[in-house]
């Protein structure tokens, strides 16, 4: 497979750093340390897959999972988070969360059912050991590893997306999926304790995402809007009072949380092929203040956002037929690489540590 326009950046500094006595406050990503990234497939084409790319070589590693474990990794890879030393990924398409260790072997299959209907899980959150799992069914799970991965659910709201967790809840968005042409419009409040819905927060149609600020005073909301006369749009819910804030941004696409309570949020339009060039701003969660563009370098197709502690930003470039493209950038909005993502459809990247 090839790569494309690789860009490999600032080493020289990065290794000048790491070699004085005092630790900066945020060092860098290590040039050397390989990137995992995640591609979500086509629904039902079982064409999920992980890929490995090296930042300092340029090289690629295509179907870590099949060459691991000598089977495919499955339908509709969603979402990846790190449990201690595991990895955790969901499969929305087959139904199940995996646990892999750091070679990337299965070490467990959690399968979720609720009177005899398998769930589809969606996105990951990892709090104090215990792993949160967003079920489009309509149900929170929780997964908890030092109890032989024993897992309980609640029911939360319709076609559950992105989740956060602050200050001992969780808040889930509630898409509303295809249920009605307004699609959903409430985020649930989770207490993590009493693990049962304590409150639900009425916000713009079809929330998708959500991300905590560090303090947890305020949880971010992405929705999509009902794709006709109610467009997208980024709104700030208050974690005390429970008020929700619009927020002046037009054509929102996508957020992820970013090291020292950055937000990125990424803008764009479609066009007449449904096809969207994005942009990456920040998003000062301590100030509650804008940034301006993290980059003036737009993406192409644009298909995600993520970012991991390290301070990398991955954005995610898809025509949704053939492999996609991942950009990396660093968290001052330098370009350190463009590569194929080895998959259709690249949803995640993370820095191996």
């Amino acid at each position: 497979m090839k790569i494309k326009n690789l860009l490999i950046i600032g080493m020289a500094a990065l290794l000048v750093a790491g070699c004085h006595g005092t630790e900066p406050e945020n060092p860098g990503p290590d040039p050397f340390a390989p990137i995992l990234l995640l591609n979500n497939g086509n629904w039902n084409s079982n064409d999920a897959c992980m890929t490995l790319f090296d930042m300092g070589s340029g090289s690629v590693s295509t179907d870590v999972f099949s060459r691991a474990n000598g089977r495919k990794l499955g339908d509709l890879a969603q979402d990846i988070a790190r449990c201690g030393e595991d990895y955790i990924v969901s499969m929305n398409g087959s139904q199940l969360v995996y646990v892999l260790g750091s070679d990337y072997k299965v070490k467990r299959e959690i399968k979720a059912e609720h009177d005899g209907v398998r769930l589809s899980p969606r996105c990951l959150s990892v709090q104090e050991g215990r792993i949160y799992v967003s079920y489009y069914e309509g149900y929170l799970g929780e997964i908890d590893p030092l109890h032989d991965y024993a897992l309980r659910l609640t029911p939360v709201g319709p076609n559950p997306d992105g989740i956060a967790c602050a200050g001992g809840r969780i808040y889930v968005a509630n898409s509303g999926g295809y249920l009605s042409p307004d699609y959903g419009n409430t985020v649930s409040v989770v207490d993590l304790e009493i693990f049962s819905e304590v409150a639900v927060v009425t916000v713009n149609n079809n929330p998708v995402s959500v991300v905590a600020s560090e303090s947890g005073a305020a949880v971010y909301v992405c929705s999509w809007g009902n794709y006709a006369d109610r467009p997208s749009a980024l709104q700030r819910l208050d974690t005390g009072s429970l008020e929700v804030t619009d927020l002046s941004y037009d054509n929102v696409r996508g957020i992820a949380a970013g090291r020292g309570d950055v937000l990125y949020v990424v803008t764009g339009s479609y066009d007449e092929n449904w096809s969207i060039t994005g942009i990456i701003n920040s998003y000062d969660m301590k100030t509650d203040r804008p940034q301006g563009r993290l980059t003036d370098m737009p993406i192409p197709s644009y298909y995600s956002i993520s970012a991991d502690e390290s301070g990398l930003v991955f954005a995610g470039s898809s025509d949704y037929t053939t492999e996609g493209d991942m950009y990396i950038f660093s968290e001052e909005g330098e370009l350190l690489a463009r590569t194929g993502s080895g998959g259709l459809n690249p949803i995640r990247g993370m820095l191996v540590q």
